[in-house]
């Protein structure tokens, strides 16, 4: 694992962030977008088409638009408008009633976490005195052993191998050649 910090040119990004485009390359990227799903959906047109026939499209376009004609099309239409119209008003008055309901009751309480160096000490396997040490960093960088347990521990830049601030030293064979210094 490498540390952080600034990348290197070959790890820049390829697509930049889209504020600092100018309106005239969002127009273009957005037109070549859209041709391209486009042509993607023609390519797909065959596969869809028999899908379609299939579940009975043609059977749809026969009976709407061949033998009842536009009318019946619009009157399904404007049914279906009702009804996702009706939908949408049930969600946005359930949302305000909601929104009424709970609006200056706050329910989640911020829960006491115990922050004793004893207990870190304790669940780390190491002596309390490193547990305050590494408490009051703002940044640390842990390197464990095969097994799990913690073999160093670098503070703000600075290797961190005190041995009195462990309960068992680190052992410098048992870490990866990249973090051996």
């Amino acid at each position: 694992m490498e540390k952080p910090g600034p990348r290197t040119a070959s790890a820049e990004l390829i697509i930049e962030d889209p504020k600092l485009q100018s309106t005239g390359q969002k127009l273009l990227y957005g037109m070549l977008t859209l041709v391209f799903w486009m042509i993607w959906i023609y390519l797909w047109l065959p596969l869809i088409t028999v899908a379609a026939w299939a579940f009975g499209v043609q059977r749809f376009v026969d009976f709407l638009l061949i033998e009842e004609g536009i009318e019946a099309l619009t009157r399904v239409i404007e049914f279906y408008l009702v009804v996702v119209a009706v939908m949408c008003g049930a969600l946005l008055a359930w949302a305000n009633y909601n929104r009424l309901r709970f609006t200056g009751h706050e329910r989640r309480k911020a829960v006491a976490v115990q922050r004793s160096s004893a207990l870190l000490a304790s669940a780390l396997g190491r002596r309390e005195s490193a547990a305050l040490v590494w408490q009051h960093h703002k940044s640390l960088w842990v390197t464990h052993h095969a097994d799990g347990r913690i073999a160093l521990v670098e503070q703000m830049g600075e290797v961190h191998r005190d041995p009195a601030l462990y309960v068992s030293a680190p052992i410098a064979g048992e870490l990866s050649p990249s973090r051996q210094s």
